[in-house]
């Protein structure tokens, strides 16, 4: 069955499975250092996890949406890499947009690069901006910029 259903939670580790997974036995992230940044992030209710699940309840795919007062990030993805991983990012990305909108915050997809990305993004609704490249930046952006990176 290709049905998809999601689940909105903050068990982190479900993540991690799926990304464990993915990237087998070349896998270099950090999960350690993950999972005590969402420690952090869930302790302060910035966060959530959305897992795409199929009729079994196993996880395809999953992201992290984290947010602050204006804006909600889709910040971390995971997928299965299969059709059905596939087919659940996108599926992923309108259930955090809409999370986003009921939480009355601006979404920002912040990593998606390509043309058809922001094709993508505006068939959903949302107005596709260019972001210019930092070449100066503060010293927070420098300090999240690896973590980002890194995962």
């Amino acid at each position: 069955s290709n049905r998809i259903d999601i689940e909105v939670h903050t068990d982190i580790d479900r993540l991690i499975r799926v990304s464990s997974l993915h990237h087998g036995k070349n896998d270099r992230n950090r999960y350690d250092i993950l999972h005590k940044l969402w420690v952090e992030i869930a302790s302060r209710n910035r966060g959530r996890i959305m897992s795409a699940v199929d009729p079994w309840s196993r996880d395809i795919a999953a992201c992290v949406v984290i947010w602050d007062a204006r804006k909600a990030y889709y910040w971390l993805s995971a997928r299965r890499d299969d059709d059905l991983g596939r087919k659940a990012n996108p599926v992923l990305i309108f259930e955090a947009l809409s999370l986003a909108k009921q939480m009355k915050l601006d979404f920002d997809a912040d990593g998606y690069a390509t043309l058809e990305s922001g094709r993508f993004l505006s068939k959903l609704g949302l107005p596709v901006a260019l972001q210019a490249t930092v070449e100066k930046s503060s010293n927070v952006y420098r300090i999240l910029k690896p973590i980002k990176e890194y995962f």
